[in-house]
């Protein structure tokens, strides 16, 4: 996924948003991989140039979603980003990291999602995080994302980031 102008995944006109609608409990696997755009050997610079895997409820009266995500934010320091809503209230996690290819984890069970994050070359899944929420009852939509985002005005910065989803694995249990 490409995002080509200023984008999130919830502006129905830009953002980048790619879903299944699942009910019931499943297991979504996938390995990212996020280069600059134009320089594949480059990480995305400045801004909130991110990509990863959503699951949120198609509720529109509130916001409910949990992204897990890879990319930048406010700096060329490569970060993971774990960002929950829950009755539109949001809560962000951000944990620095040396890399932007890796593995990206969510299990859902009943209403209990719990992430875990794997770098490429290691075979053991790290636990992330663990929560419960009771939208996670209902249907959800479970898929990818990206979002490209800049501080300010910034009418000169553009996305320049690419997210490359492989190796893609979701059950339905």
């Amino acid at each position: 996924m490409v995002p080509v102008t200023k984008c999130n995944w919830e502006d129905n006109e830009t953002g980048g948003m790619m879903y299944k609608i699942i009910k019931g409990d499943f297991n979504l696997e996938v390995r990212l991989s996020i280069k600059k755009r134009s320089n594949r050997s480059g990480q995305p610079d400045n801004g909130f140039q991110q990509g990863g895997i959503i699951v949120r409820s198609p509720d529109s009266s509130n916001e409910n979603y949990l992204i897990y995500a890879m990319g930048t934010g406010g700096s060329e320091v490569s970060k993971y980003f774990l960002k929950r809503t829950s009755g539109g209230k949001t809560k962000i996690d951000v944990d620095k990291t040396d890399h932007l290819t890796g593995w990206l984890r969510m299990e859902k069970r009943g209403n209990r999602l719990t992430v875990y994050k794997r770098k490429s070359e290691i075979e053991n899944w790290v636990k992330t995080g663990d929560y419960e929420f009771d939208w996670l009852k209902t249907e959800m939509q479970v898929g990818f994302t990206v979002m490209a985002r800049f501080a300010g005005t910034g009418p000169k910065q553009r996305p320049d980031m690419e997210t490359v989803f492989s190796n893609f694995k979701l059950d339905n249990l």
